[in-house]
């Protein structure tokens, strides 16, 4: 089995878009600083943030969501907006 260490972790972050600011790694329980890809700062074991990472900050906006399913009018295209 190998070893973790703080590169290791780093160049999985890197993927996501996530940062690990904490300069000591004791192991999978031991509390890390970590950045969310909004910047962020959350404090997290790294056995709960490797297998999901979830910003505390980000995951109560509830129009994070919202903004990733809004899709642009195609050019061209009208829109009709109907009041009851």
């Amino acid at each position: 089995m190998a070893r973790i260490t703080l590169d290791t972790i780093s160049e999985e972050l890197a993927q996501s878009g996530w940062k690990c600011v904490s300069t000591e790694y004791k192991n999978l329980e031991s509390e890390l600083h970590f950045n969310c890809e909004e910047g962020h700062d959350v404090y997290a074991s790294w056995k709960k943030i490797r297998t999901k990472r979830e910003c505390p900050i980000c995951k109560q906006n509830a129009f994070k969501k919202l903004v990733d399913s809004i899709k642009p009018k195609p050019k061209g295209e009208k829109r009709v907006l109907a009041l009851d």
